[in-house]
């Protein structure tokens, strides 16, 4: 019986899931490299104003922590900003696993304004490699909605602690889909290195938990600190079964009947790991 969302166990550890149906080969849309080329273009662009935006928001906040009054303000301020970041990322994080949770369960490929991103991101559990294009393709969707907030945190920058939060938030919704393709690489980019050291950016180890069948646990990828305990917590079938009762909607998750049972209340968690 299926105990892998409620332990630490490493994938290699995890018990075979049923099979999955054969997925058939479906035609390719026809490839333009005019097209490609700009949707490349734009993805830059969109992502330079993100990086732009950020570094003015960034150097606003410093400026205002620089200029307060006396050494003890400077410090308190400064260990406020810094505490508010730290909240900002989090949050981005929790909401980085509320959506790619949803986006995986829910819609199909036919779903109407979702149903691209949901066929890419179900179909990555089969293609996991998100490096056919470039690292600024990956976050376009997110710095396309993303920009403009952080522009307007540039511009009208408001209390420092206030203007930390809601930069970091914002950079780490634009980080996700960067962080995700990270934690696919043997051998990520230096900056990538670093930012997974510093516990910003989510490892691979932590991001491998999610990548085995039936792909119900493990959802946020900023940087996967709230993973294990919306796991221990069973927030995911809890949220899974608030929607079944609310729709009647069933999750793909739910294709591995544990995982029903335990969202439904049918088995404990105590049963499932056989105690």
């Amino acid at each position: 019986m299926r105990i892998s969302q409620l332990t630490n166990a490493t994938p290699a550890s995890r018990p075979a899931a049923p099979a999955r149906p054969e997925q058939q080969s479906e035609p390719q849309e026809t490839f333009s490299p005019s097209r490609a080329s700009r949707k490349a273009t734009v993805a830059k662009i969109t992502g330079a104003g993100c990086v732009l935006a950020g570094g003015v928001a960034a150097a606003r906040i410093a400026a205002e922590v620089a200029s307060a009054p006396g050494l003890a303000t400077k410090v308190a301020l400064g260990a406020g900003v810094v505490a508010s970041a730290a909240a900002g990322l989090m949050a981005a994080d929790f909401a980085s696993g509320v959506f790619h949770w949803a986006i995986d369960n829910y819609p199909d490929e036919n779903t109407p304004l979702v149903g691209g991103i949901a066929k890419e991101f179900q179909n990555h559990h089969d293609t996991p490699s998100m490096d056919h294009v470039s690292v600024w393709e990956n976050v376009a969707p997110a710095a396309t909605a993303m920009v403009g907030p952080m522009a307007a945190l540039a511009i009208f920058t408001p209390h420092p602690m206030l203007a930390a939060a809601g930069l970091a938030f914002t950079g780490g919704s634009v980080l996700a889909q960067a962080s995700h393709r990270w934690s696919h690489m043997s051998n990520p980019p230096t900056t990538a290195k670093v930012l997974q050291k510093l516990g910003i950016s989510q490892t691979s180890a932590n991001h491998a938990k999610h990548h085995t069948d039936p792909f119900d646990e493990y959802y946020c990828i900023v940087n996967g600190k709230f993973n294990p305990l919306l796991t221990r917590t069973n927030f995911w079938r809890k949220m899974e079964k608030g929607v079944h009762k609310m729709t009647g909607a069933e999750p793909n998750s739910w294709k591995d009947p544990n995982v029903k049972a335990l969202a439904m209340g049918e088995v404990t968690k105590a049963e499932l790991l056989g105690k």
